[in-house]
C-alpha cells in the first residue's frame, strides 16, 4: 500500500496470541434448601411452601431446580389411599402461583404460573431437552402417530390394493388375526357384519378413536387366500400404514391407568414419583449469577399448589395428591474474597446499586359469555416494557380431564390490542382453525423471537395445534393434546432492554378485542369461557448498598 504499511491479519487458526483470559479462582457445590412451610403439602391440606434461600456467595440460577416427591392419594371410596390410578398433566403442573421476594419485598409474582408452562411454553418452545424432563416426570404425555379418518372409497380402495398385492399379514395396535376367529356370529347369522365391526372397533380402539366408523368396506375384500383372515389382517395394516396423515408425530395424553413401576405416564396406586422443576421467572432463570452475598435477606421462594384436578386426571374421580421432600437444589459459587470488595466498588461506583436485568411474567385470567360472536377483555398490566402479549381459551377445571395445558380456539377468526387509544396490530392479525393456522402460528412465532429462527424448537403441528374447539371431550385420556396458544409481539428492537410498549407512565388501559367467526361457526364454543392472559415484560432488579433489593417493571 503506497504511502502506508500493509495492516496483514492471521486466521484464528494460527493466531497463537488470541487466548482466553485466565478465570478467577472459583468453587461451585450442590446446596439444598428445605422448606420453613412444614414436610407435606396438598390441595386441600397446607398448600403453600416457602423456601427462603440466602448464602456467602453467588446462585447460578441456570443450573438449580426445585425438586419434591409427589404422591397419588386419590380415594373414591373415602378409606384408605391410593384407590385409583392417574396421569399427571403438561409441564408444572403443581405450581399454581409462584412468588420471588426478598426482605418481605415481592420482586415476582406469577399467576396460573402451571398454565403458563404447561398451555404455553412447552408446546411454543419446547425441544427433546424439555420432552425428555416431562417423561423422566412421567407426566401424561405420549408420542403417537397421528391417523386421522378416511372415507369409505379411501378404505376400500386402500384395502382391496392390499389385498391384491399380497400383503403379508401382520398385526396393528391390539388386533390380530386369532381375535378374528374369536368373533361370535351374533348378528343374526351374518358373520361378515360382526368381523366388519369387530375389525373397525379395534381399529378405533387402537387409535384412540380416531379410526375409521364400522361397515366401511370389509365386504369389498376378495377372500382370495382362502383365509378370510389374512386379508382382513392386511387390510388393517394397510390402512395404518397407507393413510397416515403425513410422517408427523403428534403429543396425546396417556392413558390414566397404571400399576407401581410400570413406568408409563400413569400414577399406579398409590404410587410416589420424583419430580423436578426447573422454575421459569425473571430471576430464576437469569444468565446473571445472583450476588447472595450483597442480599441481607437472601431470596425467598413462595409457591402455592395447585387443585388436584390442575395437577392430574384420574377416571371419574377428583385427581388428588401429596407433596413431600421438598428442596430447592442450589448451584453455588464461591469466589475469593477480594472479588467481592471489588464488587462492591463497582455498586458504590453505580450509584450503589448493581443492577441485574430479567425477563417476567404475569397472569391475569377474564370471562367470555356463552353465545358471544366477540370479545373485548381488560388486561390490567401496568409495566414500562411490554414485550409481548399471550392469551387463550380453556374451560373450567373439571375432573376426569386433563385441565392444566389443554385450550380451544373457541372458533376465533381475528384479534388485535389496544393500548390507550393505539391498536397493535392496526389490522387485526386473522386466523381460522381451518383455513388458517398459519396466521395464528406466524404472530406465535414473533412473539417468541423471530420468524425462521432455529434457536427454539416447539411441539406444534397442524396435528395438534388449533385442532379443537375448547368442547368437552376435547381433553380426555389418550386424546391428542389440543394445544392453542395465541400471541403478539410488541417490541420494537430485539437485543435490548425495556424497549416494549409502556403502558406504566400513563397508567394505558391495555385491551384485548377478539371476534369468533372461524371454522364455520359465529359465537365461542359453549362452555369454553375462561380467557388466560399472559405479558411478557422487562424487569430490572436493583441489588442496592444497603442489601436491600427493589425490582423496576
Amino acid at each position: 500500500m503506497e504511502g502506508g504499511v500493509d495492516v496483514v491479519s492471521a486466521p484464528n487458526s494460527v493466531n497463537y496470541g488470541d487466548q482466553l483470559p485466565l478465570g478467577i479462582e472459583a468453587k461451585s457445590q450442590k446446596r439444598l434448601f428445605f422448606p420453613t412451610t412444614g414436610d407435606t403439602y396438598s390441595a386441600t391440606g397446607n398448600n403453600i411452601c416457602r423456601l427462603d434461600i440466602n448464602y456467602d456467595g453467588l446462585l447460578d440460577t441456570s443450573q438449580s431446580v426445585l425438586e419434591f416427591t409427589l404422591r397419588n392419594k386419590t380415594n373414591p371410596n373415602g378409606a384408605g389411599v391410593g384407590q385409583t390410578a392417574g396421569s399427571l398433566d403438561l409441564g408444572q403442573a403443581a405450581i399454581k402461583k409462584l412468588t420471588i421476594s426478598s426482605g418481605g419485598v415481592v420482586l415476582e409474582e406469577i399467576h396460573d404460573y402451571n398454565t403458563l408452562l404447561g398451555a404455553f411454553l412447552i408446546p411454543s418452545q419446547a425441544g427433546s431437552q424439555t420432552l425428555h424432563f416431562e417423561s423422566m416426570n412421567l407426566t401424561g404425555i405420549d408420542l403417537a402417530a397421528n391417523f386421522t379418518t378416511r372415507t369409505a372409497a379411501e378404505c376400500a380402495a386402500s384395502m382391496l390394493a392390499a389385498n391384491a398385492a399380497g400383503a403379508a399379514a401382520t398385526t396393528f395396535g391390539n388386533f390380530v388375526r386369532a381375535d378374528i376367529a374369536a368373533i361370535a356370529d351374533t348378528s343374526t347369522g351374518n358373520r361378515a357384519t360382526d368381523v366388519q365391526d369387530a375389525i373397525f372397533t379395534a381399529i378405533n380402539l387402537a387409535l384412540g378413536g380416531a379410526g375409521p366408523a364400522a361397515g366401511i368396506g370389509i365386504s369389498l375384500i376378495a377372500d382370495s387366500a382362502g383365509i378370510l383372515a389374512n386379508n382382513i389382517a392386511a387390510a388393517v395394516n394397510a390402512y395404518a400404514t397407507n393413510n397416515a396423515n403425513g410422517t408427523f408425530q403428534t403429543l396425546r395424553y396417556s392413558a390414566t391407568t397404571g400399576a407401581i413401576g410400570d413406568n408409563t405416564g400413569a400414577l399406579g396406586v398409590n404410587e410416589s414419583r420424583k419430580q423436578v422443576y426447573k422454575l421459569v421467572s425473571g430471576l430464576l432463570d437469569n444468565d446473571k449469577y445472583l450476588p447472595l452475598v450483597l442480599m441481607n435477606a437472601g431470596l425467598s421462594i413462595e409457591i402455592q399448589w395447585a387443585t388436584g384436578n390442575e395437577v392430574g386426571c384420574a377416571v371419574g374421580q377428583d385427581f388428588d395428591y401429596e407433596i413431600t421432600e421438598v428442596r430447592y437444589a442450589a448451584h453455588l459459587i464461591d469466589l475469593e474474597r477480594s472479588f467481592y470488595d471489588r464488587l462492591r466498588m463497582v455498586q458504590q461506583n453505580s450509584g450503589g446499586v448493581l443492577q441485574i436485568a430479567g425477563q417476567s411474567w404475569r397472569g391475569f385470567r377474564g370471562q367470555v359469555a356463552d353465545g358471544s360472536g366477540s370479545m373485548s377483555l381488560n388486561c390490567p398490566a401496568r409495566v414500562r416494557s411490554l414485550k409481548s402479549f399471550f392469551f387463550g381459551f380453556k374451560r373450567a377445571t373439571t375432573q376426569a380431564k386433563f385441565n392444566t395445558s389443554a385450550m380451544g380456539h373457541n372458533n376465533i377468526s381475528n384479534y388485535q390490542l389496544s393500548i390507550g387509544a393505539t391498536r397493535y396490530p392496526p389490522t387485526a392479525n386473522t386466523c381460522d382453525a381451518l383455513t388458517n393456522k398459519s396466521g395464528a402460528y406466524t404472530e406465535l412465532v414473533k412473539a417468541f423471537g423471530k420468524v425462521g429462527s432455529t434457536v427454539h424448537g416447539d411441539l406444534l403441528s397442524g396435528g395438534n395445534y388449533m385442532v379443537g374447539t375448547g368442547a368437552a371431550g376435547d381433553n380426555d385420556p389418550s386424546d391428542r393434546i389440543p394445544f392453542c396458544p395465541f400471541a403478539l409481539d410488541l417490541e420494537s428492537f430485539r437485543h435490548e432492554i425495556e424497549n416494549g410498549i409502556d403502558s406504566s407512565s400513563r397508567a394505558l388501559p391495555i385491551t384485548l378485542h377478539a371476534t369468533f367467526a372461524g371454522a364455520g361457526a359465529a359465537v365461542i364454543e359453549a362452555g369454553c369461557n375462561d380467557c388466560y392472559m399472559y405479558v411478557l415484560y422487562d424487569s430490572l432488579f436493583y441489588v442496592n448498598m444497603d442489601g436491600s433489593v427493589s425490582v423496576s417493571s
